[in-house]
């Protein structure tokens, strides 16, 4: 017989670095071998709608079907975790829990990132931490074959190395020149490429007395980047050694339409030019320029966005187009098209 729930249980799930539940203190993770039901409540406990999960975890199925595949794994839900149907049910079309507390380590993290980067300097340090401290590890590690955990994992990946990178920066600002070197070499093993986390991991090594290591390092990110991507770094040794909390590393800048064109016609050297329009009008243009460096310029406009791509050599402009749109999509923003050009300062038309 099926358990009716007592009070004070609180249900606890996390998806971070492994997969586990528990209820009530009891271990119920043996859920997490049926990934069906799983993803049936993780899902359900970000208030998606019945028909929405039945399509992200059966869209290969017409929709009567994958209704039918949702409710068999939701009643196997209920069962694994010993619910009745007056806790756990659906009506109108939304799974309800009727539990005295619920948490979602996925949703918390999400949470506190948002409280941190809407926050001043001094509480967003500690919601920054917060975050941290509740991703453990990539998101469900054991649920690679299931395609609906994709955007998830990618999603929270992305915001981790954001979380790293200002972190880095904050701890730089106040002194801290070993956790922000600790966590700089972090944000390194998750991203070869990223550039700020290069930048922090010279300033940090200078900062702390060891001049050698920091051009060291230094001259092996030029090497990295120019064999590599083609790219060439946008800071110098010079700017490294000089750092203080008044010059650290700038994010692209946005621009009018005027000011672009004129970019355009006084361009001296090679840039990439992309012209992308979206499926929808970009909300905060701010939230896409940590994709791009001091030297890049973006003209947002409605559903248009332009972009002028600086330090680029020709052979690396598809490989790094590839990965702008992996990376829009991964922040949710919807490509409709992209085009590119590679401006000669000869011959420039936009």
């Amino acid at each position: 017989m099926w358990g009716d729930i007592v009070k004070k249980k609180e249900l606890r799930v996390f998806t971070f670095g492994s997969c586990k539940v528990v209820l009530g203190g009891e271990d119920k993770s043996y859920l997490c071998s049926h990934k069906k039901a799983f993803a049936i409540l993780f899902l359900a406990l970000l208030k998606n709608s019945v028909p929405k999960i039945a399509h992200t975890l059966w869209e290969y199925l017409d929709p009567k079907s994958a209704l039918s595949n949702f409710y068999v794994n939701f009643h196997n839900l209920r069962k694994i975790l010993n619910l009745s149907k007056d806790v756990l049910f659906v009506k109108n079309g939304t799974i309800n829990v009727k539990l005295d507390s619920v948490y979602l380590d996925y949703e918390e993290f999400l949470k506190k990132t948002i409280l941190a980067f809407a926050s001043s300097n001094g509480v967003e340090k500690n919601y920054l931490a917060e975050a941290k401290l509740i991703y453990t590890g990539e998101f469900l590690p054991n649920f690679y074959n299931e395609k609906w955990t994709i955007s998830f994992r990618e999603e929270a990946k992305d915001r981790y190395v954001m979380i790293l990178d200002r972190l880095t920066e904050l701890f730089t600002i106040s002194g801290e020149y070993e956790k922000a070197l600790n966590l700089s070499q972090e944000l390194l093993s998750i991203d070869a490429y990223h550039e700020n986390a290069h930048y922090w991991r010279c300033v940090n090594y200078a900062k702390m007395g060891y001049l050698g290591k920091a051009k060291k390092y230094y001259e092996e990110a030029v090497e990295l980047f120019k064999n590599d991507l083609g790219w060439n770094l946008t800071f110098s040794l010079e700017d490294v050694l000089k750092w203080n909390p008044g010059n650290s590393l700038k994010k692209a800048k946005i621009v009018s339409a005027k000011e672009f064109d004129s970019l355009i016609s006084k361009l001296k050297n090679p840039a990439l030019y992309i012209a992308i329009k979206l499926k929808e009008n970009l909300d905060n243009p701010k939230s896409i320029s940590k994709l791009f460096r001091e030297k890049d310029v973006i003209f947002p406009d409605g559903q248009e966005l332009k972009l002028l791509i600086q330090g680029i050599v020709q052979e690396s402009v598809k490989n790094f187009v590839e990965s702008l749109h992996a990376r829009l999509k991964r922040l949710g923003v919807e490509i409709s098209q992209l085009k590119w050009k590679y401006l000669n300062p000869a011959s420039i038309k936009t």
